[in-house]
């Protein structure tokens, strides 16, 4: 399905009870199809796109006009490629069927703490210790706070109590924990800080600027740089919040999309500059990962 996150309606107000859902533009939904062939031809792989998160009605309008993803009438057909790919040379096969054959715990792929123990590549983690997309969706989703104790909170790390903030805490060191069973290779590097953001490497203000966050003085970018080119084995965990002062912590309502907006868009001065200092070399950004996998074999 590729119409983002749908639109849930009342099947009475559908001409067909079956139909539930739609496109947030009210367009049915839609999906692109490669059927399987050899051992794969009975089974599926199911890809949704990311990127179609909205929690009301100004939001979701906003959304439902960026590209394709807010409505079916918006796409045409598309190459199956990436993860998608059905060619073996590309995607190997089995490697889903290894894993649970070895330790019976392919469900945990999902996970990036286990998907990560079966990458042999270099890797480089770049991860906020206080990612601001999971405090505010996977710590305190807005559903499991009705009274809204966390609301502020929850937009601005600024405006959290004691309690709060040693919750946060808690979760800061589950997650260093989680790092702690991969981060100790060599040929890894991490850029581990404690600000209240999140997707630093989309954006030029945290990626590279005069004032984007630092550890030990090297930007993001610098530090990237350094390992992807061998020049050093950048591996740096920052301190507990609030000790960097060089974080921009995002502040969820000051962006004119609204709170829901995770991804504050660059200026074009700002996306200019940015242009050639990308690295071809892929990040881990937990807890996104994207799982490199079988597709012919499933």
């Amino acid at each position: 399905l590729l119409c983002g996150i749908p639109t849930f309606l009342d099947s009475k107000h559908q001409p067909n009870p079956l139909v539930f859902a739609v496109c947030l533009d009210g367009s049915p939904p839609a999906y692109h199809f490669a059927p399987g062939f050899g051992s794969g031809v009975n089974n599926w792989l199911v890809h949704f796109e990311g990127g179609g998160w909205c929690h009301n009605v100004s939001n979701c309008l906003y959304r439902s006009r960026r590209g394709r993803l807010g409505s079916s009438k918006a796409m045409g057909s598309i190459s199956f490629t990436g993860i998608l790919n059905d060619h073996r040379q590309l995607n190997p096969g089995e490697v889903l069927t290894q894993l649970k054959e070895e330790k019976n715990k392919s469900k945990q792929c999902f996970f990036p703490q286990y998907v990560v123990e079966q990458i042999q590549t270099q890797l480089f983690i770049l991860n906020p210790a206080y990612d601001s997309w999971q405090i505010r969706n996977v710590l305190v989703p807005p559903d499991s706070d009705p009274p809204g104790v966390w609301k502020d909170c929850r937009t601005d790390i600024s405006l959290c109590n004691v309690e709060q903030i040693e919750a946060m805490q808690v979760f800061r060191m589950e997650f260093l924990n989680a790092l702690g069973r991969f981060g100790n290779s060599s040929s890894t590097g991490m850029f581990i800080n404690s600000c209240f953001a999140h997707c630093q490497s989309e954006l030029t203000e945290m990626w590279q600027f005069a004032n984007s966050p630092v550890l030990d003085n090297m930007t993001v970018a610098s530090a990237v740089g350094g390992w992807f080119y061998d020049r050093s084995d950048f591996k740096r965990i920052n301190c507990p919040y609030p000790c960097d002062s060089s974080c921009h912590n995002i502040k969820y309502g000051s962006h004119p999309q609204g709170n829901t907006a995770d991804y504050p868009q660059d200026s074009p001065e700002q996306s200019s500059q940015q242009e050639g200092r990308l690295l071809t070399r892929r990040l881990l950004l937990l807890p996104y990962i994207i799982i490199l996998s079988t597709i012919t074999s499933l």
